[in-house]
């Protein structure tokens, strides 16, 4: 096993996916803009078309998510 320090693990903009056949819950968590060490979370349901994940695209860059975690269910 490797030792990593644990301020290298904490990640400010994160965005979690848990994804189906049809579709896809994300959920979107990013530090609280007027109450410091507070964070903001949001979730949102996209269909697994083309043009709806276009969508989940633009939204996770527009909340300047710099790491994105997965989950699949069938």
């Amino acid at each position: 096993m490797q030792e990593v320090d644990e301020q290298d693990l904490y990640v400010e903009r994160v965005a979690a996916l848990d994804l189906g056949k049809a579709g896809l819950e994300a959920c979107v968590r990013v530090p609280h803009e007027d109450r410091p060490g507070r964070r903001l979370q949001e979730v949102r349901a996209y269909a697994t078309t083309t043009a709806a994940l276009l969508e989940l695209a633009d939204w996770l860059r527009c909340q300047s998510v710099s790491r994105v975690v997965m989950e699949s269910t069938l």
